[in-house]
């Protein structure tokens, strides 16, 4: 395989992670934050499906950079445990801002308590995780061509 072929997979495959990123991110957040759906957000909206479709979606640019710089890792198992772990870390952050937007906003949470009262509501993410991780490893290059 030459060098631009390497370099073509290298972006298909933070192509299909970016999509994958997107769309588990959203389901999860969906899922996990359900409860408080129909709360206001500090600004008086309503619009909490639009709110999670612009937190999924920012914080996919940061996933993106992080998911480049993870390419360098070796040995590969430490580059899918650190993928994993920074999924985790970036969808857990997603549903922390909307638990202070729309609950945590409105009561007297403190950090901690708010921190908790996410990881409470977050159990969806771990399901989406390993939905992440198995379709991760399937369309990672290393991996197809060892089959």
């Amino acid at each position: 395989m030459n060098h631009s072929q390497t370099k073509k997979i290298r972006w298909t495959t933070a192509f299909f992670h970016l999509v994958l990123f997107l769309g588990l991110g959203y389901m999860q957040a969906i899922l996990s934050m359900a409860p408080f759906k129909d709360q206001p957000s500090s600004n008086l909206s309503y619009a909490f499906y639009t709110d999670v479709f612009w937190a999924v979606t920012l914080t996919t640019g940061l996933y993106l950079l992080l998911k480049l710089l993870l390419n360098r890792v070796q040995p590969f198992k430490l580059q899918v445990a650190l993928h994993l772990f920074l999924v985790g870390l970036l969808w857990f952050w997603i549903n922390w801002g909307i638990f202070l937007d729309r609950e945590a906003g409105w009561s007297t949470y403190t950090t901690v308590e708010s921190l908790y009262a996410t990881l409470r509501c977050s159990a969806w993410l771990a399901g989406g995780l390993v939905v992440f991780g198995l379709v991760s490893w399937s369309i990672n290059p290393r991996i197809a061509s060892k089959k």
